[in-house]
């Protein structure tokens, strides 16, 4: 828990073990664990960087250079941390380990809001509202990225709003949290896929 601009941390038996300073601020990358438990993630007061735990021994495993980090997710693996520059539409990948910057790209994204891995680890979500410039962009929320070579895959494409995202446990169901309507995402079936190649070729006549 983040109490009076500190990071607190009980066991289960109630018990304190770790505290140091740390702001929970008003965004969605403040305070999070890794997928297998190894980290913990929370900004220092000054917001100067991602500090990353270890909850080993809860010794600083790593702390990321502030650069646009305040919309951030860890990889299920906890050796990758994801942020978002929303105000200069990138897309930033770090090693944790290194603590190096090993991927950086532009959105196309108007404004990016929200990152999160699938539990696998092989794909990255972006989520926000798209550039109107852009053909059909009224209907683009996200985008998709690969995470072998960190490049875009496709784009997410709803009638709904983009917002956080959330995973069922296996993957196969995604949830978009949108201002006015929330969306369930899963895999795409044979008639699905179909019916997506012919909304292709009839925007590409057009």
């Amino acid at each position: 828990a983040i109490v009076q601009d500190s990071l607190w941390v009980w066991d289960m038996t109630g018990n304190l073990v770790f505290k140091a300073p740390a702001e929970i601020g008003r965004i969605y990358g403040a305070l999070e664990f890794s997928a297998d438990g190894t980290l913990l993630k929370a900004f220092p007061p000054d917001f100067t960087s991602v500090n990353l735990f270890n909850t080993s021994d809860w010794s600083l495993a790593a702390a990321i250079p502030q650069k646009g980090l305040l919309l951030n997710a860890l990889s299920p693996d906890a050796h990758y941390l994801a942020s978002i520059d929303p105000d200069a539409d990138q897309l930033f990948i770090w090693d944790i380990r290194s603590q190096e910057l090993i991927s950086q790209s532009t959105s196309e994204l108007t404004t990016p809001s929200y990152v999160q891995f699938n539990p696998s680890g092989d794909l990255l979500i972006v989520t926000g509202p798209a550039n109107l410039d852009q053909r059909d962009g009224y209907s683009t929320i996200g985008e998709v990225y690969e995470t072998s070579t960190w490049t875009k895959l496709d784009d997410l494409v709803s009638y709904f709003d983009s917002g956080s995202i959330k995973f069922n446990l296996d993957g196969t169901r995604m949830f978009i949290s949108g201002y006015g309507f929330g969306s369930i995402w899963g895999m795409p079936d044979a008639d699905l896929l179909a019916a997506a190649e012919v909304a292709r070729q009839f925007q590409a006549a057009r």
